[in-house]
């Protein structure tokens, strides 16, 4: 057996180190989609609950690095542009979150998988959604609000982020760091909240860290390929990982 805090045999450690590199790779890419990677390969093996305390550090540590990939200044600019979104996205984390019971995951993964899912598969289409200037604080607030409900109450904020982001159509660099900024917020808060539930522990707070290793070598991977496609190319791949997370929440939602 090989022990990384948790018992795990060869074929299950080698599995685990795996789905970490891949979810490193698609963050890399698209700068998003690591949760979604992370719990979709992890549940196969392991028991959910593992699975997520298994998926905080290296979270924590791949949302840092992307929201770092530029100047400092650069950073502290797109937390103050997006500051809006980012507060009501914490506040409705944490409100939610006291009262996740209240609904049916089911329920809820439907709810955002299906429009999600829908709209990056029109824009695959050729649909062009944008958001004009003068509508943007008011949807980064319904955005953050949204995004922090479905978070509190089912885990899951980045579909309605990235819809946003995409709308704003920004450059491919604000793009992502804006995305490390936001996601890191939340994975702040994340560590915070499930150390008072106790999902972390000295059984899995060790494995959880040793898992930051590969899955910041498959983030650096996943960026030098992006850095590679031009921005129609890394458009396209975008929305299509998009499309399969909104199809993905709703295929948890039948399985639930």
């Amino acid at each position: 057996m090989m022990d990384f805090g948790i018992e795990l045999n060869m074929a299950e450690a080698i599995l685990v180190f795996l789905v970490s590199v891949f979810a490193g790779f698609i963050k890399g890419v698209v700068g998003f989609a690591f949760p979604m990677v992370m719990i979709g390969g992890l549940g196969l093996i392991l028991d959910p609950a593992l699975a997520v305390a298994l998926l905080i550090f290296p979270l924590f540590a791949v949302n840092l690095l992307q929201a770092l990939q530029g100047s400092l200044s650069s950073t502290l600019s797109i937390l103050k542009e997006h500051i809006r979104l980012i507060s009501a996205l914490l506040t409705c984390l944490f409100l939610t979150a006291q009262v996740v019971w209240l609904f049916p995951d089911g329920i809820l993964y439907t709810i955002i998988g299906i429009p999600i899912g829908v709209v990056a598969v029109l824009q695959l289409a050729g649909l062009k959604l944008r958001l004009p200037d003068h509508y943007r604080n008011r949807t980064e607030y319904v955005t953050g609000i949204t995004a922090g409900i479905f978070g509190g109450f089912a885990g899951v904020w980045a579909p309605l982020v990235v819809t946003y982001l995409v709308a704003i159509d920004k450059s491919v660099k604000h793009f992502i760091q804006a995305q490390g900024v936001i996601y890191l917020a939340g994975s702040i808060m994340l560590i915070a909240a499930h150390f008072r539930s106790g999902i972390l522990d000295g059984d899995t707070t060790i494995p959880s860290l040793v898992l930051v290793v590969p899955s910041v070598a498959g983030l650096a991977v996943g960026t030098a390929l992006r850095n590679k496609l031009n921005n129609s190319k890394f458009r396209t791949f975008t929305l299509a990982v998009l499309a399969v997370a909104g199809f993905n929440l709703v295929l948890r939602a039948i399985l639930s």
